[in-house]
């Protein structure tokens, strides 16, 4: 064997390996947890967080589940009357694809249920009251290094008959 060809044989193990890592590389696999920050379709701040599983295949489809508790700075005041959001909380699973940039970008759509919880207090007394119904979703992720990535995400949500959306970004943290 000459050296032209020991060199491209060594060139093309090269590769060859380089592409096998790469393709091993999944941003979107295991355990996660992180925070999210976005406003209502009624202009009111939210603030949250989440933790969920996910599994990438190799070609590249990613499913999962995902847990969310926050809230809404909500609170209305009427004569002695006082209503707010205490929080809200959904379970909701996904599906997406990763792709492009060694498969750093995750397109994703998902729902499942979402329950808000709100109180009322005023002439001595105070009432609690839950409401809950779909929730989804349509969002993007980037992998920003091997364990953070940046989401941001469109909500659509039912409550009975009301309907509203939201706007979040946020971090999530892999381990």
């Amino acid at each position: 064997m000459n050296i032209v060809s020991k060199s491209l044989l060594s060139f093309g193990m090269a590769a060859a390996v380089a592409v096998s890592a790469s393709a091993d590389e999944k941003y979107f696999h295991g355990p996660y947890v992180g925070a999210d920050i976005g406003l209502s379709d009624g202009g009111k701040f939210y603030y949250g967080g989440h933790a969920g599983f996910r599994h990438q295949t190799d070609s590249n489809v990613v499913f999962g589940i995902e847990g969310s508790f926050g809230s809404y700075a909500v609170s209305e005041s009427q004569g002695s009357i006082t209503a707010k959001i205490d929080h809200n909380w959904s379970v909701m699973g996904h599906l997406g694809y990763a792709f492009g940039e060694s498969g750093k970008n995750l397109f994703k759509i998902g729902g499942g249920y979402n329950e808000v919880q709100a109180s009322a207090s005023g002439f001595g007394s105070s009432v609690t009251a839950s409401v809950g119904d779909f929730r989804g979703f349509i969002g993007y992720e980037r992998a920003i290094s091997e364990k953070v990535n940046f989401r941001i995400a469109a909500d659509f949500l039912k409550f009975d008959e009301s309907t509203g959306g939201q706007a979040t970004a946020g971090f999530s943290f892999r381990f």
